[in-house]
């Protein structure tokens, strides 16, 4: 099966096994794909336990989005929450870009929205 690498802005996206380039008059013209993957970032070591962080916080206030905005609260998470030794993930996350960031975040929901699948 032949594969084709998707490119966004000079950045790699994912993969299709297919496109095509359509053109409608008076419009732009616009790529069709045929199975599209995404790529899939691999995430570092501090992302990794942010995620379970994010995930363990989860089942501590039951709601998803809750965790990801506990992370991202203004100041730091220990001044937030006083009782967790949370050192390690303010450490963890200050260490991030926006990027890897965003990468954490997308991780942390595709695992939550796999789980409700199951």
């Amino acid at each position: 099966m032949n594969v084709s690498l998707v490119y966004n802005n000079k950045k790699l996206i994912g993969k299709c096994s297919k496109f095509a380039i359509e053109k409608v008059q008076g419009t732009s013209p616009f790529v069709m794909l045929e199975n599209f993957e995404p790529k899939q970032p691999q995430l570092n070591e501090n992302q990794k336990a942010l995620v379970i962080w994010m995930q363990e916080n989860e089942c501590y206030n039951g709601d998803p989005l809750e965790s990801i905005s506990d992370l991202f609260l203004e100041g730091t998470p220990s001044e937030h929450f006083p009782d967790l030794p949370l050192s390690c993930v303010e450490a963890a996350y200050q260490s991030l870009n926006n990027q890897q960031k965003i990468e954490m975040v997308q991780k942390y929901l595709e695992q939550y929205l796999e789980q409700g699948e199951e």
